[in-house]
């Protein structure tokens, strides 16, 4: 009876010692707005135009750059065990999905010369010009008929831009993008995902 005790006490300290299962998040491909879908850059002129760059185009279709950098940043922050992307065989506690609405350099006609009859100083270099980024996402814990929505939010930045090359729109960009993903990765590391 002792032999027995000892056992059953031996394969509960094993059971409890075993490690939980990792926790792995597998990030889809991020979708854009089919006006963002294209490889150019875009500007708003105004309220209702919007116009392409055919000269100026992103060397990586902008869907497969924002799921690389998620994909990377929430790896680096460690709130998930693994980080892998949706073409990992690896089965996913939760899935992230992102939805790109605005991306495009805000560059109204005539703020340039509105604001340099204001402010002089303002007219060698920086106006009213902001890179405009506005992104969704969703944590979805995937169930067996359909996946529950553990978190939503939507992310709408706008950095402003020291000129209005394509250079300063995607270093506005690259500010934008780097804040969305530092709250998003604060908002994921305050869920009880364990």
């Amino acid at each position: 009876a002792a032999a027995s005790g000892a056992a059953g006490k031996a394969a509960a300290e094993v059971a409890s010692a075993t490690p939980a299962a990792p926790v792995t998040l597998k990030v889809r491909r991020v979708r854009l707005s089919r006006q963002y879908e294209g490889q150019e850059l875009v500007y708003r002129r105004s309220a209702l135009v919007y116009e392409p760059d055919y000269y100026n185009l992103f060397f990586v279709p902008p869907g497969s750059m924002f799921t690389d950098a998620a994909r990377r940043w929430l790896a680096r922050a460690g709130i998930f065990d693994q980080v892998v992307d949706s073409a990992s065989a690896l089965d996913a506690t939760y899935v992230l999905e992102g939805v790109v609405n605005a991306l495009y350099g805000d560059f109204p006609e005539g703020a340039a010369e509105v604001a340099a009859a204001a402010d002089p100083a303002r007219a060698a270099g920086g106006d009213s010009a902001v890179a405009v980024l506005e992104v969704q996402f969703f944590l979805l814990r995937p169930g067996v008929e359909n996946s529950d929505v553990v978190y939503q939010r939507t992310f709408v930045k706008s950095a402003p831009l020291a000129g209005r090359t394509p250079e300063d729109l995607v270093h506005g960009w690259n500010v934008a993008c780097a804040e969305t993903l530092g709250e998003l990765e604060a908002d994921l590391a305050r869920l009880p995902l364990r």
